[in-house]
């Protein structure tokens, strides 16, 4: 998948499969998931020469499960993600290795307002740890994690191990009145 004058690919709302093919030499992003319905299988592929050779989520409101896979390069979250469920909560699942950037001013945000609980589990390991960081690389760069008062309603839990969190803005994690997350 190449040469495209902006992206490779653009994934609106499919859960199809994209396994080993090349995205080379596109004009911006080689993937471009347009809003958070976008849910593809997307392993074994190969990204080389695209100008912004990232993942590109939309980000948004995610009212159910979402598993971020380590597909050899990093995601870019171009607004915030906010892992909400009305009454219960949704999980965001960081596979080990991944690395999860975001645009200036945004953030990851774990629950919404005073109904909606949100989960993040990111295991990583020793060897392949979990990073989440701003795109441009700047201290301040990004607005780090949130765990709102309501992230731990509806049984929610979350848990980071093996986890490199960096160069958030006023914080890299902000609990506020949670007991989330375990941190290893």
């Amino acid at each position: 998948i190449q040469n495209a004058f902006l992206d490779g690919f653009r994934n609106s709302n499919s859960t199809h499969t994209i396994q080993n093919p090349q995205f080379l030499n596109n004009g911006r992003y080689p993937y471009y998931f347009l809003n958070p319905n976008a849910n593809p299988v997307h392993t074994g592929n190969t990204y080389t020469g695209n100008v912004i050779n990232r993942i590109a989520l939309e980000g948004g409101q995610y009212p159910w499960d979402r598993t971020l896979t380590n597909d050899n390069v990093p995601y870019l979250a171009l607004n915030d993600i906010i892992m909400a469920q009305y009454a219960g909560h949704s999980k965001l699942t960081l596979d080990p290795g991944v690395i999860l950037e975001f645009a200036v001013g945004k953030k990851l945000q774990l629950g919404y307002g005073s109904s909606s609980g949100g989960d993040l589990y990111a295991v990583g390991t020793a060897g392949s740890q979990i990073t989440l960081r701003p795109f441009n690389g700047v201290a301040g760069g990004w607005e780090g994690i949130y765990f709102t008062d309501q992230n731990d309603n509806w049984s929610g839990t979350s848990t980071m191990k093996y986890c490199t969190i960096e160069k958030g803005n006023l914080y890299n994690i902000n609990c506020e009145n949670s007991g989330q997350p375990s941190m290893e």
